[in-house]
């Protein structure tokens, strides 16, 4: 599936991403069959922990590309108002500077 060219709410900048799951419902099923299991297994066992709340569950997931020929490089800081956590996963951390501060 190729990734969308939609614009991000909070600069108007067109974005590349593909939505896997939104709303909690699977859009990109072929996706979400290697993703849910990580997240059930590893993920979601330490949100829970970490915060102390047992009933957290995967809203929404994408995978978002950045293009080095591309205007959008990143996203500026910003903070997701409506998730108790956010978790980023890089798959090629190798080919890029930079990532993720708190």
């Amino acid at each position: 599936e190729a990734a969308s060219g939609d614009s991000e709410a909070f600069d108007g900048r067109e974005t590349h991403h593909t939505v896997i799951i939104e709303d909690g419902e699977k859009v990109h099923s072929g996706v979400a069959a290697v993703l849910t299991p990580i997240v059930e297994d590893r993920l979601l066992p330490y949100v829970r922990w970490k915060y102390g709340e047992n009933q957290a569950v995967m809203a929404d997931a994408l995978i978002r590309r950045y293009d080095p020929d591309d205007q959008r490089q990143f996203l500026p800081a910003h903070y997701d108002v409506s998730a108790l956590a956010t978790a980023l996963i890089p798959l090629n951390p190798g080919e890029y500077e930079g990532g993720l501060y708190v």
